[in-house]
């Protein structure tokens, strides 16, 4: 098991994400998305408890909003879900596994990179 890591993702257009993880470092449930204009960052964004009110920081320039989310079950929706996908016998989500299989993607791709291949489009058409 992958206890941390960093992996720059980049696709076809141009558009870049950084994604760094650690289960030995202090809890951090945080994401930021940045653009040429601004950022937003969500605290306690993963797993919160279902009463907790998420909140939006959107910033551009020195501004900064705050925008209060209703509160939702992250965990009991993500258990419906799984539940009514396993009784009914189809997945309807195809970007789920397309998720799934990007760690091991990324594993892939990093090994062929150190043994000299190009590295893996992870966005494919």
């Amino acid at each position: 098991m992958d206890t941390s890591g960093a992996v720059l993702l980049a696709a076809p257009s141009g558009v870049t994400a950084q994604l760094t993880f650690g289960l030995e470092h202090a809890y951090m449930s945080a994401y930021q998305v940045r653009g040429s204009e601004g950022h937003i960052t969500v605290d306690r964004a993963f797993t919160p408890p279902a009463d907790h009110v998420p909140v939006l920081r959107p910033a551009r320039g020195s501004g900064v909003e705050e925008l209060r989310l209703s509160p939702d079950d992250q965990v009991g929706n993500t258990v419906d879900v799984f539940a009514e996908a396993v009784r009914a016998g189809v997945h309807h989500d195809p970007d789920c596994l397309r998720q799934a299989r990007l760690p091991e993607t990324v594993r892939e791709t990093a090994d062929g990179v150190r043994a000299g291949r190009p590295g893996l489009d992870l966005n494919p058409t």
